[in-house]
């Protein structure tokens, strides 16, 4: 469908990647993506678990060939697509991280905009990530040792080729959080205050100043339209200029993926995966939801 695979990174667990990942899928579908959500820590996958979304074989399953794309890809709340991870030990072993290319080539066929929770650190899958993605988005806490860090997954991300688009801090204030991200590379993308529900902020309490930054940091997106997602355009200081697409592009975007390309084709083959229709997400907004955990610390 475009340029719109977009990694989640931060330099250790706990600074609220995870959260970020759900909350921008969220935030997105609402204003009329189709999006999925791709738990790609495969050490510690978590994001099924998290929207208490039951699942059979994920994304590990997958990387292992023992199942394809198109049936490991779930609905999430409110219509979000997932394509979670299995959560045995014994799939962890089998999964190839080196078939992550092939995953994220049928989605971003299939999908507006594809978003991949990465393993903290320096993974391997990480940098497989970073190598395959249009952008990376930085999460940190203003928590020196976090901000360090998420310097050297920045760092990492950049020597793979990555674009940076900046850095989402979370359980911080403004001034703190300018001072904490002074050596991170990039934009400032919004600071996102401590936040608690029994499922995602952006879908229990839309109005909340935390889903205000979600949705700032997913109108920083290329591959999104600023005005969909924050329509009145009320930008906070502490974001950067959305680098969203015109009216044209957005219309190419919601596009079926009738157009893959040969090598998209040939890895749906290799996967043995029937490429899935993208779902109108906002159309199932207002459908039933699962009552999910608590997602302000991942």
């Amino acid at each position: 469908m475009g340029d719109g695979v977009y990694a989640i990174a931060g330099g250790k667990g706990g600074v609220g990647k995870t959260t970020t990942a759900i909350n921008l899928g969220v935030v997105l579908g609402q204003a009329g993506y189709d999006v999925v959500v791709v738990d790609a820590d495969l050490a510690m996958a978590d994001v099924g678990r998290r929207l208490n979304v039951d699942h059979g074989q994920g994304l590990h399953s997958v990387l292992a060939g023992e199942t394809t794309v198109r049936a490991a890809v779930v609905d999430g709340p409110g219509g979000l697509a997932l394509l979670p991870g299995d959560r045995d030990l014994a799939s962890f072993a089998d999964a190839s991280p080196e078939r992550l290319p092939k995953v994220y080539n049928l989605l971003r066929v299939a999908y507006d905009v594809v978003l991949v929770d990465t393993a903290p650190g320096l993974q391997n899958e990480s940098a497989i990530t970073y190598r395959e993605v249009d952008g990376v988005a930085l999460v940190t806490t203003p928590e020196p040792t976090a901000v360090a860090d998420t310097e050297k997954a920045g760092r990492l991300a950049a020597d793979a080729g990555a674009d940076l688009l900046g850095t989402v801090v979370t359980h911080g204030e403004g001034q703190q959080a300018r001072l904490a991200t002074d050596e991170l590379d990039g934009d400032l993308l919004a600071v996102v205050p401590h936040h608690s529900t029994g499922g995602p902020i952006t879908a229990e309490t839309p109005d909340d100043a935390a889903a205000d930054a979600y949705r700032q940091v997913a109108a920083a997106l290329p591959a999104v339209t600023a005005t969909a997602v924050v329509p009145d355009g009320d930008a906070s200081e502490t974001v950067a200029s959305p680098g969203g697409t015109d009216d044209a592009e957005a219309d190419g975007a919601t596009q079926t993926g009738a157009g893959a390309s040969d090598a998209d084709v040939e890895a749906e083959m290799q996967l043995g995966a029937e490429i899935p229709r993208a779902r109108t997400v906002a159309g199932e907004a207002g459908g039933d939801e699962r009552e999910n955990s608590d997602g302000s610390d991942s």
